[in-house]
């Protein structure tokens, strides 16, 4: 948290200077007031440590910064102002963190390369790259903008799975109540006529009785084993095998691209030579499968392999990426490359998404259908046996 130093007069009249922690300069002068202290001067100090932001707290500050930048305004009061706004105290802390550092005299380049935890390395590495360039806020704008395409993508996959989510608890819940909610009165009314049950009237019991114990266990017994290589693997592993998975896999994998892609963009158009901002983008994506695929790919073009080469040779990527990225290199425009690239798996991935929104609810509704029909079938089926013996 950041320290501020001050100095005030106690209620004798004495002056007192010294050092209070606080969220904010407003935190910190409340804090003051409330010991009785008339405030005389209050100042951040530069020494604090950074805190420590999560990814989403990151792209906020990084926000701030482009609309800063972008703006007139003196970057150390807008950045006060911003964070007396925010509603998270942590990013309001790293805001007046990094105004306070600026005040002291630091530029915005030597406050983000310092500021490891409050950074991930691949903005550090935009900042710097942009600074050399002298377009810092076209810079941060355009990480602004990959920060919301990625946002957006993700959106609409959750909102893909979504409604066949909510249809497919539906018609658990449907069928568990055909299990035990209907079939307890027709069972008990074969007991007690003895009647010869046929098979599938035998299958419902066996479900009823123990199939639904027997798959909820093995359902549980799956999430855990789940949660136990997450917790052991690598998280390149752990991609990897999300990536095998039906339905789920080629949309983690087709984001993680598309994500990566994206990036790489955005720092190959900043002039960051090619390993770097294949080591940069690696480290700023979620996919840690694709992002291992990048590290690899930055260690041989640091060699002097062309990428388009490296693509080629790679059965981990898809074979469209190449001709893509030989035309990027032979005109001098990558960026402009991977910028389609990733347009084209954006596409790919909403498309998807929007195919399981369409096609998996129907399908499930079918599948209830019938399940339920069969359940009904199995309980009249003695009945119906009965009735014509009886006749």
């Amino acid at each position: 948290m950041p320290r501020y130093k001050y100095k005030a007069t106690d209620e004798l009249g004495n002056s007192v200077t010294s050092e209070v922690e606080a969220a904010s300069e407003t935190e910190a002068r409340q804090i003051l007031e409330s010991r009785g202290l008339r405030i005389d001067d209050i100042m951040a100090t530069a020494s604090a440590a950074s805190p420590e932001l999560t990814t989403e707290e990151s792209h906020e500050v990084t926000s701030r910064l482009s609309q800063l930048t972008d703006s007139s305004l003196p970057l150390a009061s807008g950045l006060r102002a911003a964070a007396d706004e925010c509603g998270s105290r942590r990013v309001a802390a790293a805001m007046h963190q990094i105004a306070a550092r600026v005040e002291n005299g630091e530029s915005l380049e030597e406050v983000v390369a310092d500021s490891s935890k409050m950074f991930p390395p691949h903005v550090s590495g935009l900042v710097l790259a942009a600074t050399k360039t002298g377009k810092l806020g076209a810079a941060l704008s355009e990480l602004l903008e990959h920060q919301r395409s990625v946002r957006s993508l993700r959106r609409s996959i959750r909102r893909g799975f979504a409604y066949p989510t909510f249809v497919a608890c539906l018609a658990v819940l449907v069928l568990l109540f055909a299990l035990f909610g209907i079939s307890d009165t027709y069972i008990r009314l074969f007991d007690e006529f003895g009647l010869q049950l046929p098979l599938s009237t035998r299958l419902l019991i066996w479900w009823r009785d123990y199939g639904v114990a027997l798959a909820s266990s093995c359902a549980a017994g799956g999430v855990v084993l789940a949660m136990l290589l997450r917790l052991v693997l690598p998280s390149a592993s752990w991609s990897r095998i999300v990536v095998g998975v039906p339905i789920i896999g080629p949309l983690a994998y087709w984001t993680g691209l598309a994500e990566w892609c994206s990036l790489l963009s955005v720092l190959v158009k900043n002039q960051i030579a090619l390993p770097q901002a294949l080591r940069l983008s690696a480290a700023g994506i979620k996919n840690a499968y694709v992002g291992r695929i990048s590290m690899e790919l930055a260690e041989l073009a640091a060699e002097g392999h062309s990428l388009s080469e490296l693509l080629s040779t790679s059965p981990q990527l898809p074979v469209s990426l190449v001709p893509l990225v030989r035309w990027g290199e032979r005109v001098g425009l990558l960026h402009e490359a991977f910028g389609t690239a990733r347009e084209l798996f954006d596409r790919r991935v909403k498309v998807r998404a929007l195919m399981l929104q369409s096609i998996l609810p129907p399908i499930l509704f079918i599948l209830v259908a019938c399940s339920v029909g069969m359940v009904i079938g199995a309980l009249f089926a003695p009945l119906t046996s009965m009735i014509s013996q009886l006749s």
